[in-house]
């Protein structure tokens, strides 16, 4: 069935040679059309689909069991439709559409039965973009699972590779031995108005740790 609000000699042409009976063209009112279908064909709402792009098509959209709309649909029919299809309006969003309720109704294997080069009835039919699309989605359900094995091989990995850590050393007892040198130095002292006060020279200072005392040799004081 197919309700739309333009008429043309072209349109009527090309449904007609899809062999779609019920169409209204022309119509605005495409709740009244749907319905009037439906009862004439004994069918119900849940037994319905529908696929639309803009506003006149929401209350169809909206009591069908199933509703689709292209990619390049209007944000409030996109936001309401349970399928969005890959493929824009004019583009091939129809046939994606079609295939859909195909494939859900189970009858698109046996349309593809007598087809050549049809691997799992419908491989070769897919577009290479929607073939991507669908692989993703099935990866997407172990991603969680892959990631937490690669997270738990980074831990195994930075556990194993880790260094230890360095136990602390304790000094030891200071021992007699200088820890410091002064080689052929002066040092001088000033009072607070900064005159020189005392100086000493060495020709060698050794400071010991173990007492806190200072050897000088050759020492001169002035």
């Amino acid at each position: 069935m197919v309700i739309t609000g333009r008429d043309s000699p072209a349109l009527r042409a090309r449904l007609a040679a899809l062999s779609i009976t019920h169409v209204y063209y022309g119509t605005e009112q495409k709740l009244a059309a749907a319905e009037e279908t439906l009862k004439k064909l004994g069918a119900t709402w849940k037994q319905a689909a529908a696929m639309g792009d803009d506003w006149p098509d929401l209350p169809v959209m909206t009591r069908a069991a199933f509703a689709c709309a292209p990619s390049n649909a209007h944000a409030e029919v996109k936001a309401i439709a349970q399928h969005v299809t890959h493929n824009s309006g004019g583009h091939g969003a129809a046939r994606e559409f079609c295939d859909l309720l195909l494939v859900a109704s189970g009858k698109l294997r046996e349309l593809a039965g007598g087809l050549r080069h049809v691997i799992g009835g419908f491989i070769q039919q897919v577009p290479s973009g929607r073939m991507l699309r669908a692989s993703w989605e099935r990866m997407s359900v172990y991603l969680p699972v892959i990631l937490m094995g690669f997270i738990a091989l980074g831990t195994y990995w930075l556990a194993r590779n880790t260094p230890a850590l360095e136990t602390p050393q304790v000094p030891g007892k200071p021992t007699h031995e200088p820890d410091s040198y002064m080689r052929g130095f002066a040092v001088r002292g000033f009072d607070a108005s900064g005159r020189l006060k005392s100086e000493v020279h060495g020709v060698e200072a050794r400071h010991y740790p173990d007492t806190d005392t200072v050897e000088i040799d050759k020492r001169a004081c002035g």
